[in-house]
């Protein structure tokens, strides 16, 4: 998390940086306020997270920045240590809402249940600009063809335009 400090002052200086990988670098929940600072700072695009312990509090901390970005086009959050708590699925469902510009998530290895993809299906429902949302585990048979139903209702009128 000291590293994550370190990076945070010299990005306040200004930056030109749009993608940051912090890929299993040891970051943990508190670390998640510092990295919302990053997304204030830095105009980033990419940002990788994956394999840090942030937590639900931690990614929580990063998903109510990420509001504040018009440029973030894709986060990973692969194995960062977060469930299907009401908060993190809430902060999850508000980016999609409120940050058009992402358009890519990856949740895989992360303790989200059928409940809690359920509530992130209701939350991806009229959100054509998202593109890719990755989820842990197998999902049931049920879930899987109401996210197939969801991705086709949300794509509808993004095809190409004939000449």
């Amino acid at each position: 998390t000291a590293g994550v400090e370190l990076l945070s002052l010299h990005l306040s200086h200004g930056s030109r940086l749009r993608r940051l990988s912090l890929r299993h670098c040891s970051i943990g929940e508190e670390g998640g306020k510092t990295l919302a600072v990053i997304l204030e700072k830095a105009a980033l695009e990419v940002l990788h997270l994956r394999g840090n312990a942030l937590g639900n509090s931690g990614v929580v901390d990063v998903l109510h920045s990420a509001r504040e970005t018009k440029t973030l086009t894709e986060v990973d959050l692969c194995d960062t240590k977060i469930d299907d708590a009401p908060e993190v699925i809430e902060a999850l469902c508000d980016a999609f809402a409120k940050v058009p510009s992402l358009a890519r998530y990856d949740l895989s290895a992360n303790k989200i249940g059928e409940e809690g993809t359920a509530r992130l299906i209701a939350g991806m429902e009229g959100r054509a600009h998202l593109d890719q949302v990755l989820v842990s585990d197998e999902p049931s048979a049920e879930t899987s063809a109401t996210l197939l139903e969801a991705g086709h209702s949300a794509g509808k009128g993004k095809g190409k335009k004939g000449k």
